[in-house]
């Protein structure tokens, strides 16, 4: 019985990977693979996997996330997709040194023929405590195959009940013009050039330090437009990390103002709402170097508002802290064999100084504005590949505009507004507004 619904379950994955290739709805009903039925002999789980357990007696959850694993270009089947939710950031604050996160295993799933997963989570089992201030969840994805695994983390939005987003679904999904049922897709590379694709911020069009080039010209060489990662031989997944140091203060790029005197810019944060923002998660696994390995919303909450005023041409910064997470050999908190850093809350927001930027003039979406106030709150920032630095790497920053992070231009002289879009600078990710 246990390998039919597994086997059961590598179909629905095939089907659910196939619906999302040709734009269609993919189904709902993926069972969770009963833990003993994936997880490889021997392992010790010492992390909770309770709701995965418990979804294995379910009939159906909405999808979490698909995807693939594929070697050298070629698919990989039967490997283990673990999925963990990590606490809040207000929970995680309060953890000493020493002391371990409770994270929670919430399904397991095994790869298809064609290399293809998903997985599901029920929402109703994640408690208060693991969703943050936007109504989001930290999730993270562990491959496990041959050995060696590699962790990928993302931002989850639960489903609305409406028919727009009837599984999770991501902050840059629901900004954009997507089909019913959209998934995030994760694809992993774990050949000669291990490497990870988020569908939803491929890293191809991420600003590098120049914010004009897109990442492979800034801190980070993308491998085939995948971020590139580490593959480890420990058994971290399984794991409950364990609070380690903290790391203060690391400034975040997370915007870049394009106007003129003729048009000064206002930007506010967490004034009528809270301010969500994307920041990247790094690993070092127990052989190699740090590596970028996805990302998690860090949210600003209205206590803590600001404006700033009179911006022409300049990137705009926070600062935000860290702190490491270490994974012990046999959970005994002595050898270390994997350290991840994560986001832990912001230091200070509007972090001066502001640097200056090169005026970017775009060409799409163009509209002429003779006065008045352009007031974006709509639309999902650039991401910038080096957009915060920490003592070990550069990691990704992204901010999503709303009615708590706003970009106003105040018009006085005749001007022209363009975007980064086709669709006019409502929906665009950048925009700049100049002289007629």
């Amino acid at each position: 019985m246990m390998a039919q619904r597994a086997f059961g379950r590598k179909l629905l994955a095939f089907a659910v990977v196939a619906a999302l290739s040709i734009g269609l709805s993919p189904s709902l009903a993926v069972a969770a693979v009963p833990a003993e039925d994936s997880v490889p002999k021997g392992v010790e789980i010492e992390a909770d996997d309770s709701i995965a357990v418990l979804q294995g007696s379910l009939p159906e959850a909405p999808l979490l996330v698909a995807g693939t694993v594929r070697e050298d270009q070629r698919p990989v089947a039967d490997a283990l997709i673990v999925a963990r939710i990590w606490p809040n950031t207000s929970v995680l604050q309060q953890l000493k040194v020493g002391e371990k996160a409770p994270v929670k295993i919430v399904d397991y799933a095994t790869t298809g023929p064609s290399g293809e997963f998903a997985v599901s989570l029920l929402p109703r089992l994640v408690d208060d405590e693991y969703m943050e201030v936007d109504g989001s969840v930290s999730v993270q994805l562990w491959l496990v195959h041959d050995g060696k695994e590699v962790p990928w983390n993302f931002s989850a939005l639960p489903p609305t009940g409406k028919e727009a987003f009837e599984n999770w679904s991501t902050e840059p999904i629901r900004q954009s013009d997507s089909k019913l049922g959209d998934v995030l897709e994760i694809n992993f590379e774990i050949g000669g050039e291990p490497n990870v694709r988020q569908s939803d911020d491929p890293a191809s069009s991420w600003l590098g330090v120049d914010s004009y080039a897109s990442s492979d010209r800034g801190s980070l060489s993308l491998v085939d437009g995948g971020v590139p990662v580490a593959l480890a031989t420990s058994t971290c997944w399984a794991a409950v990390p364990v609070g380690g140091t903290w790391l203060y203060n690391n400034r975040e790029r997370f915007m870049a103002v394009y106007g003129w005197t003729g048009a000064k810019a206002t930007i506010s944060q967490a004034v009528s709402s809270s301010s969500s923002h994307t920041v990247g998660v790094a690993y070092k696994p127990n052989v190699g170097s740090w590596t970028v390995n996805g990302s998690t919303t860090q949210t600003i909450s209205t206590g803590s508002a600001q404006t700033i005023t009179g911006i022409t041409n300049a990137f705009i910064h926070n600062s935000i802290n860290y702190r490491r997470w270490n994974c012990s050999e046999a959970n005994d908190n002595t050898t270390i064999v994997g350290t991840e850093i994560r986001p832990a809350g912001f230091y200070d927001i509007f972090n001066e100084p502001h640097t200056s930027a090169l005026h970017v003039s775009y060409t799409l979406g163009c509209v002429l504005k003779s006065s008045g106030t352009i007031i974006k709150t709509q639309g999902t920032n650039q991401t910038f590949s080096a957009g915060v630095s920490t003592p070990y790497i550069n990691l990704s920053a992204r901010s999503g505009f709303n009615q708590g992070t706003r970009l106003e231009f105040n018009v006085t002289a005749p001007s022209k507004v363009c975007g980064n879009s086709a669709q006019g600078w409502l929906a665009a990710s950048s925009i700049d507004v100049r002289s007629q």
